[in-house]
């Protein structure tokens, strides 16, 4: 499209941002059945969760409310995961603001960016330290980086290798990533098409593996649901993990 069109495009190197290129990529992992299903967070919890984790700083501008949630939930999940030397976590952007894109742009303005941990270190992390690591990706969807990823992907595409390039990074996620898109700041309770705010909603179901989405949940002021896709060993134990915790969960879509 005309962005593409305006950046430098053949680019010999990966953007600094993406984790592997088509040299350097994770061994391959196999696919493993998925279990999906939904788990449900209100405010109180979260809030009670948040200040276990950490001094409760999550209003200042070190990090926000939103990375302590996703700092949370990756805690939760990375308790049910395999034994591994690695733990990643992936987190979706929007890139409109980034790119200045006007409100004319229809689609996709989005990125990824990756934080890498070794077990060892990612255990004795508090939330708090989890949260501002996720708060310092934020700040690298800059106009400049994500014109770097578009370029390399652009010349990805371009020599026939793009496919093999996004394997990749679903690779990373068939091991022990996991990847968080949260959109709880669209205001879906508020969509009104002439007879009320909606009284109930719901999410498609995506057999990702290891891909959790966040909404809002109706009903609950500040809650939130999970919508949560993982190999089915890995289910099982978080759900064991969220019955401790007292967390509600919902039935089972096996993939």
């Amino acid at each position: 499209g005309p962005m593409l069109a305006n950046l430098t495009l053949g680019r010999e190197r990966p953007s600094a941002h993406m984790p592997f290129d088509r040299h350097r990529g994770p061994p391959p992992v196999a696919e493993l059945p998925t279990t999906s299903f939904v788990f449900r967070l209100d405010a109180g919890a979260l809030d009670r969760f948040i200040d276990e984790g950490g001094p409760g700083r999550a209003g200042e501008a070190t990090f926000s409310r939103q990375d302590a949630v996703a700092a949370f939930i990756w805690t939760l999940v990375a308790s049910a995961q395999r034994d591994g030397d690695e733990r990643h976590l992936s987190l979706v952007f929007n890139a409109r603001k980034a790119l200045e894109l006007g409100a004319g742009y229809i689609g996709n303005a989005i990125v990824s960016r990756t934080v890498s941990m070794g077990t060892a270190e990612f255990g004795t992390c508090v939330l708090e330290e989890l949260a501002r690591k996720l708060r310092a990706l934020s700040h690298t969807v800059t106009r400049e980086a994500v014109s770097e990823d578009l370029a390399f992907c652009q010349s990805r595409l371009m020599d026939g290798t793009l496919a093999s390039y996004v394997n990749h990074l679903y690779q990373l996620n068939l091991g022990s990533g996991l990847l968080i898109n949260n959109t709880t700041s669209f205001p879906l309770s508020d969509i009104d098409f002439g007879s009320g705010p909606p009284s109930w909603y719901d999410l498609p179901h995506l057999a990702l593996n290891r891909m959790i989405i966040l909404h809002e949940s109706l009903g609950a002021a500040g809650g939130i649901e999970v919508h949560a896709t993982l190999p089915r060993d890995e289910h099982g134990r978080l759900l064991e993990t969220l019955t401790g915790h007292g967390i509600p969960f919902g039935p089972p879509h096996d993939a």
